[in-house]
């Protein structure tokens, strides 16, 4: 091989090799896949809000007050705070994994969602619909107020979103510590028995006037203060023959 060949052979090989560093990194025409990101950009510290929306229309609200929250509708009672922070975190913690194109995606489910969630935090209300689940995979559609993009996040969620209200009740029945209670009435087939705290003692005053045993009223106290639901009823109004059949006079 003489010497005008082999720098002819050197410049191809030169540029050829200039043609694939600077190719290397440009798309090739294939899709690729999004990266992971929050669906969500809301902290779970600043959340004051949910409601939650199943596809039969009747809400769930949860909404805080000061550090504690309390479901609203469908029952106005307090909220149990371990089950609506989990809650609440799944939430804003919720990862895409990948986006679709509607146009070669037909069936979503996004126009009858399984369940709209609104979480409003820091002053901001952000929208989501949850849709159907994937074919393949354990993920679901869904889309974040009104982007057009459709994510896919990891169908987990639902089970969290698909619980009744009652799931989400505080289960402890008298918020009030004993040492704050000043008085207590009970109200019994035989009569009524009436109790009041003057400084640190406890008086009975009906059915008569008397000092009341102390180890008698801090087990009666603890007894009240303790109580805790075994289970709450979603619509009381089902219930209603039930409870006038317990309360009736034997």
């Amino acid at each position: 091989m003489n010497v005008k060949t082999t720098v002819i052979l050197f410049a191809l090989l030169v540029i050829v090799g200039g043609y694939l560093f600077i190719t290397r990194d440009k798309d090739d025409g294939s899709p690729k896949r999004p990266e992971e990101h929050k669906l969500v950009d809301a902290s779970s510290s600043d959340a004051t809000k949910l409601v939650i929306t199943p596809s039969d229309g009747k809400p769930i609200i949860l909404e805080k007050s000061g550090k504690d929250w309390r479901l609203t509708q469908p029952v106005n009672a307090p909220a149990d705070p371990t089950e609506v922070s989990g809650l609440i975190d799944s939430l804003t913690s919720l990862k895409s994994t990948n986006q679709v194109d509607a146009s070669t995606t037909p069936r979503t489910g996004l126009d009858k969602p399984q369940f709209t969630v609104e979480l409003t935090a820091a002053n901001k209300t952000t929208k989501v619909t949850f849709g159907d689940k994937l074919a393949v995979g354990n993920g679901v559609y869904t889309k974040v107020d009104n982007k057009p993009d459709i994510e896919v996040v990891p169908a987990d969620v639902l089970d969290k979103l698909d619980r009744p209200a009652s799931a989400l009740r505080q289960l402890k029945l008298v918020e009030t510590p004993s040492n704050d209670i000043k008085q207590v009435t009970i109200t019994r087939k035989d009569g009524k028995l009436a109790l009041i705290k003057i400084d640190n003692d406890w008086q009975v005053t009906e059915p008569a006037k008397m000092p009341a045993d102390p180890a008698a009223m801090t087990d009666l106290l603890g007894a009240i203060t303790n109580l805790r639901a075994a289970s709450f009823v979603d619509d009381p109004a089902e219930n209603s023959d039930a409870m006038a059949r317990s309360e009736a006079p034997v």
